[in-house]
């Protein structure tokens, strides 16, 4: 009987630690799912914070202005429109101000002689810039602006003076003659550009 008497008490105890040990790894688990639970919780708050706000609720999360002034070179083919479609979104990204110009360009013909192309005034020039700003940069700050000469130097030069940190730029990808003769504006700014610059290609 004392025997049996204490193997019952041993089992009792062993019992109880079973269960306590059970009990230990229960709140272990709790405390683990709670530490996961947690960490997921912050993780999903950054993640939040980095994101941009929804579409047309007309609030834009505080980002980091990487680029504050954006030049955009626009001559109205597919490529510039393409440029102007991404210095529109970087700069709601940045919260950025985008200068559009276009730049008349005076070719030089081999067999002598100049020829200004595309022969538009500045106020048609401005009236298709303001389309499509009002189009493509609603509610991003912007300015238009109207130049001659060789796009290339005016460019460069109109970089320094807005003080951009970012040129987006159309390319048409001319090869052979074209380039021969028109020379590649986006191939000469890329060279000389004292910032970044963005080539977009049009479709």
């Amino acid at each position: 009987m004392k025997t049996e008497h204490k193997l019952a008490r041993f089992s009792s105890g062993a019992d109880q630690k079973d269960r306590y040990g059970d009990k230990i790894r229960a709140l272990g688990k709790v405390r683990e799912d709670l530490w996961a639970a947690e960490n997921e919780r912050v993780v999903m708050e950054k993640m939040r914070a980095k994101a941009p706000g929804p579409e047309g609720s007309g609030k834009r999360t505080k980002a980091l202005q990487i680029f504050k002034n954006i030049l955009c070179g626009i001559d109205f083919e597919d490529s510039s429109l393409k440029a102007l479609q991404l210095a529109g979104r970087i700069a709601l990204q940045n919260d950025s101000a985008v200068h559009l110009i276009h730049v008349r360009q005076a070719i030089v013909v081999p067999m002598g002689g100049l020829v200004t192309n595309p022969p538009l005034t500045d106020a048609v020039v401005r009236t298709r810039l303001g389309a499509l700003a009002a189009e493509h940069l609603d509610g991003i700050g912007h300015y238009e602006l109207v130049s001659a000469g060789d796009p290339a130097k005016v460019l460069l030069k109109t970089a320094d003076q807005v003080k951009a940190d970012l040129i987006v730029i159309g390319t048409h990808g001319r090869r052979g003659i074209s380039r021969f003769l028109l020379g590649s504006v986006a191939e000469k700014t890329l060279r000389k550009a004292r910032c970044p610059v963005l080539t977009a290609r049009g479709k």
